[in-house]
């Protein structure tokens, strides 16, 4: 086991034997973080299979930047501070695991996110605001990415930033996330299973006013970890309303075709721009606040507790049986 004597030393070769103050994640509601756990199974920040002495340089480096990242936080106290970095140490010479070096992958390409502050620089970033608050989610905002993949227009793309959960107040990103088109299968009598994609998508056929009982394509795979966890929007009708202090995104969820293309909005033309009707499953990653569900929890307790639930936005209807069970993974684990 390294001794605190050299972590001293190993700081000291950096130039940098002092910590900064620490650095906490600012959160009034931080008790219920409570059984969150580390992002990463040991401290391999870098990713290259064994906690070294750099990775607990890089830990370091992060406690003297003044910034508070969730990937740094070995306690899950939700700060950063000399406590983290010795508890690092206590896994010098651990080899990490798979999921481990791709979640480290991930955090390279997308960690600037952890330092945005306001929905002004969410637009900078090319992001556009999807949804109103959802409690446990906050406001889903999407890359021209994430509304061409919810739409079923193409394939998620993992190594683009598709989407953002975002606190109603804006000043902070909470998960990533993606979504991945899926075709509807309905009610068919006619079918040797009971389910079909009907007609779809053929206009004034059949599959306009049923309701998507399943759908056709499982859950893709994203990483090596057993635990992803893609939950399924099925027949989600996001329209365009006035309410407040001004027009915002309403979700309304197990609608058929019809219901969607019946409810107003203020985004509606005609039939060139119908209502947004959509089928897709969706994966988050908690990659910058620690999550006490774990990294890839559907929600997370902290945000926007007061925000109506998923729940709401199912209108009364009945979730169909496929749609209340945990999603499989495909075999394949390939992007």
């Amino acid at each position: 086991m390294i001794s605190r004597f050299l972590v001293i030393v190993l700081l000291a070769s950096m130039g940098s034997l002092s910590f900064a103050d620490e650095v906490e994640h600012e959160d009034e509601s931080s008790e219920c973080r409570e059984g969150a756990k580390p992002i990463l199974s040991v401290a391999d920040f870098n990713g290259d299979g064994i906690v070294t002495e750099s990775d607990i340089a890089e830990l370091a480096r992060a406690v003297n930047v003044g910034q508070y990242y969730a990937f740094y936080d070995r306690d899950a106290d939700g700060k950063l501070s000399e406590h983290d970095v010795e508890e690092a140490t206590h896994d010098i010479g651990k080899e990490s695991k798979t999921i481990d070096q791709e979640i480290v992958a991930m955090f390279s390409r997308f960690k600037h996110f952890q330092t945005v502050t306001s929905t002004t620089e969410l637009v900078q970033l090319g992001f556009q605001q999807g949804t109103a608050a959802m409690q446990g989610h906050g406001v889903h905002w999407l890359s021209m990415g994430g509304v061409l993949s919810t739409q079923g227009l193409k394939p998620a793309d993992f190594y683009a930033a598709e989407g953002l959960n975002v606190p109603s107040s804006g000043d902070s990103v909470k998960a990533m996330f993606w979504g991945n088109p899926s075709q509807p299968l309905f009610n068919d009598a006619l079918a040797p299973s009971g389910l079909s994609s009907l007609d779809y998508p053929v206009p004034g056929g059949a599959w306009e006013h049923e309701r998507v009982q399943a759908f056709s394509i499982p859950a893709p795979q994203f990483t090596s970890s057993e635990d992803e966890f893609w939950h399924p929007h099925a027949g989600l009708c996001v329209t365009v309303q006035a309410r407040g202090t001004g027009p915002e995104f309403v979700l309304d969820q197990h609608t058929s075709f019809a219901e969607c293309q019946a409810t107003p909005s203020l985004a509606k033309t005609g039939v060139i721009y119908p209502n947004a009707w959509m089928n897709f499953w969706m994966l988050h990653t908690w990659l910058f606040d620690l999550n006490p569900a774990g990294f890839f929890g559907g929600v997370h307790p902290c945000v926007d507790p007061d925000a109506p639930n998923e729940v709401v936005f199912n209108g009364g209807r009945e979730v169909p049986s496929f749609f209340q069970k945990k999603p499989k993974h495909k075999s394949d684990k390939s992007h």
